[in-house]
């Protein structure tokens, strides 16, 4: 399956606040996938900086590609650098389904707490 990503349009939320949670979870959930593939061009810095945040050395997972490899540019004008990454299903839970359980634990109780009127 391949899935492209256009850039952020200001003022929109971005494909991957969009569609990135729904996309993990057909991937690994509803499809069973065992790795995610994924690349990013090296101009799109933007891209980089965002995977630094969502995939910290830190936690284990690394966000230094796999590997790299040039294209024809869409241009037609020289090539385009191409960063590939991948990212299992286990990194995927150990990360991802923990921090965003935790915050939406957090968006839950303060929903209860407003239809309560304990806000």
């Amino acid at each position: 399956m391949n899935v492209l990503m256009r850039g952020q349009i200001d003022g929109d939320l971005g494909p991957m606040k969009e569609t990135g949670r729904p996309l993990y979870e057909i991937m690994f959930g509803d499809l069973g996938l065992g790795t995610m593939r994924y690349n990013i061009l090296a101009s799109n810095q933007g891209m980089h900086d965002r995977m630094k945040v969502l995939v910290p050395a830190s936690e284990g997972i690394a966000h230094t590609p796999e590997h790299v490899s040039a294209a024809r540019a869409a241009s037609g004008q020289g090539t385009e650098t191409i960063y590939h990454y991948r990212l299992t299903r286990e990194d995927w839970l150990k990360k991802y389904v923990e921090t965003r359980t935790a915050r939406d634990g957090a968006w839950i109780a303060a929903r209860q707490a407003r239809r309560t009127g304990d806000a």
